[in-house]
């Protein structure tokens, strides 16, 4: 599903296979403007044509706007970009120019795949498109891939990262949909960084979560550690699977399955730490979370029905019980604790091997400290 993870090799060969760019007039302009106006303003100068070559190579994938009598047309441009283009807008992206720039209809498509073809507008906005000037010439949904570079370049960023949370100026009327977009996307698609990670066999770098929650707020927060939840929960079919096979591909699959469920420990671990507060998660969502990241993380089916029932009671208890604890410590506690009582259950009920759960509880509990 995700392509192999390679953090160090990624702009060596996205640079391989780009010619380098060729020297606009003005540019000593530009890089002023750049200091003064911020990357936002001179990429959609760049971008109308006042100024020669573009500056970054973003995938246009169409637009949705409209106009409101007596108020000004918006404009929500869909971009997907390389791991190095994100990287390069994520270190200035906390006021509403720089997000709707670039992030907002990237997220809003990502989360919501029905804008692709709309013809009428939100009923929010109006029902008749003729009179709100409706436009809408969005291609497609961002693939896996493309969600992948976004999500490796958000993670990644750690103390760079910089988006509308953490700075006295920073913030304004935007930040509840950016905060809403932001959030439905990690939940939705964290399971696919975790997955190129693991399977790379690296350890989730707690700086870079951290620093995602830190910037994104509570409810990026909340999604991270839902989202790992789910995936660690997941890990316990993938650890069964891998017992099943034999050889190169049993030991293949099983180092897979075991660092993924600590990168999932790791992600609620750091992003605990990083928020300190009482967490709140939205219980009538768990279910689904848990129903999605099951289909989009690959592998496993082995568990029986009976199991992967008891898998999700299992996460939405243990999100319950960290909500009774103030301190990150004693909420990752209780989350461990019921992750253990869920898999040792599983063994009692005869869904799984003893082996199999112990693999699954030392790699949760190897992370949590």
């Amino acid at each position: 599903m995700a392509r192999a993870y390679r953090p160090q090799d990624d702009d060596k060969r996205e640079e391989a296979k780009e010619p380098p760019p060729r020297a606009a007039p003005g540019t000593a302009d530009v890089l002023a403007l750049q200091q003064s106006a911020g990357n936002a303003a001179v990429s959609r100068m760049m971008a109308s044509g006042n100024g020669g070559a573009t500056l970054a190579r973003w995938t246009d994938l169409g637009e949705e706007s409209w106009k409101i009598p007596s108020f000004t047309k918006r404009e929500m441009r869909v971009f997907t970009g390389t791991k190095s283009e994100w990287s390069g807008i994520l270190d200035n992206l906390d006021d509403e120019d720089e997000y709707e720039a670039r992030l907002w209809g990237f997220l809003e498509v990502a989360n919501d795949p029905g804008i692709v073809g709309r013809k009428q507008p939100p009923p929010l906005i109006s029902d008749d498109a003729a009179k709100v000037q409706y436009v809408n010439t969005v291609k497609r949904v961002p693939n896996e891939a493309e969600k992948l570079a976004f999500l490796e370049a958000l993670y990644e960023k750690a103390g760079d990262l910089d988006l509308w949370h953490g700075g006295t100026w920073e913030g304004g009327p935007f930040v509840g949909y950016a905060d809403k977009d932001l959030a439905q996307f990690i939940i939705d698609n964290q399971s696919l960084y975790l997955i190129a990670v693991s399977n790379a066999g690296h350890a989730v770098g707690g700086e870079g979560v951290k620093a995602v929650s830190d910037q994104g707020g509570k409810a990026a927060t909340m999604a991270m550690i839902t989202n790992a939840g789910a995936t660690a929960h997941k890990g316990v079919d993938l650890v069964l699977s891998a017992n099943q096979k034999e050889g190169q591909a049993r030991e293949t699959a099983h180092s897979q399955a075991m660092e993924l469920i600590r990168n999932s420990g790791r992600t609620i671990r750091h992003a605990l730490e990083a928020h300190d507060d009482r967490v709140t998660f939205q219980q009538d969502v768990v279910g689904a979370v848990f129903d999605h990241v099951w289909d989009l993380v690959p592998g496993g089916g082995l568990i029986t029905s009976a199991g992967k029932a008891a898998l999700k009671f299992g996460l939405g208890r243990a999100l319950k019980e960290a909500q009774k604890d103030d301190g990150p410590k004693d909420q990752a506690e209780n989350i461990n604790s019921e992750f253990v009582a869920t898999c040792n259950g599983l063994v009692q009920s005869g869904s799984i091997k003893s082996a199999d759960a112990q693999d699954a509880i030392n790699g949760f509990e190897a992370v949590r400290r």
